[in-house]
């Protein structure tokens, strides 16, 4: 039986859910399910270094679409058809769904030392790897079973922003490629110190402030000049 995938994404035209139906149509992939989620507002926040591109784009593939189904808000909805869920965009899922369903998503942060937003610029902060993981999601952000961890490659000429590109399509590549993967069997689940502490390496971080973000070219400048130890 041939495996059914869906994308779970939400009500407003969306960049990366738009990124991956093109790029499923490139792997040869055919036409295939929405499953739609309401996007919860949020105040407007402008960055200082944009690392993603803009989240909201114009349009969408129609020609890769399916069927558009809304989601109710409490996630009352039989998903059993699908083999996989693949995350293009969406918020918190309850853990009843999390616990039945083949739900993946590719996280642009290494797992777990980088959870949360804004992980390739945490990652230069805190000196972590830069890489994307893929996993079958728990009922947490940013846990569950891994799938894959890749590093994003760095060249010696990358400013940046030719990095965030970089690491933002491997991102969409390996969401693609984890399908029909078996999970390699590790635990993503928080780290925790010898006192049982989460430590500040493995929390849940928010958008990155301005008064960080103004370093981190040099800190980039810095690993390409010492060899990243992670490359």
């Amino acid at each position: 039986m041939k495996d059914r995938i869906a994308i779970l994404t939400y009500d407003v035209p969306h960049r990366k859910t738009q990124d991956l139906l093109m790029m499923l149509g490139a792997y040869g992939f055919g036409s295939m399910d929405l499953l739609v989620t309401k996007f919860a507002e949020r105040p407007p926040f402008q960055p200082l270094l944009s690392h993603r591109p803009i989240a909201f784009a114009k349009f969408s593939p129609n020609f890769m679409i399916n069927q558009r189904i809304n989601i109710p808000d409490d996630y009352d909805y039989d998903f059993s058809p699908y083999t996989y869920i693949l995350i293009g965009g969406a918020g918190i899922i309850p853990e009843k769904v999390v616990q039945k369903n083949r739900i993946i998503n590719s996280h642009p942060g290494w797992l777990p030392n980088v959870r949360g937003l804004d992980a390739l610029k945490w990652a230069l902060w805190k000196n972590e790897p830069i890489g994307v993981t893929t996993y079958f999601i728990g009922a947490e952000a940013d846990t569950g079973v891994l799938i894959k961890r890749e590093l994003t490659l760095i060249r010696e000429t990358d400013t940046f922003y030719s990095l965030a590109r970089r690491h933002y399509e491997l991102e969409i590549q390996m969401l693609i490629e984890s399908i029909g993967d078996e999970p390699a069997g590790a635990s993503l689940g928080k780290r925790y110190n010898k006192d049982c502490e989460i430590p500040y390496h493995s929390i849940v971080h928010k958008r990155m402030p301005p008064s960080k973000e103004i370093h981190l070219e040099a800190l980039l400048q810095e690993r390409i000049r010492n060899a990243d130890p992670f490359h």
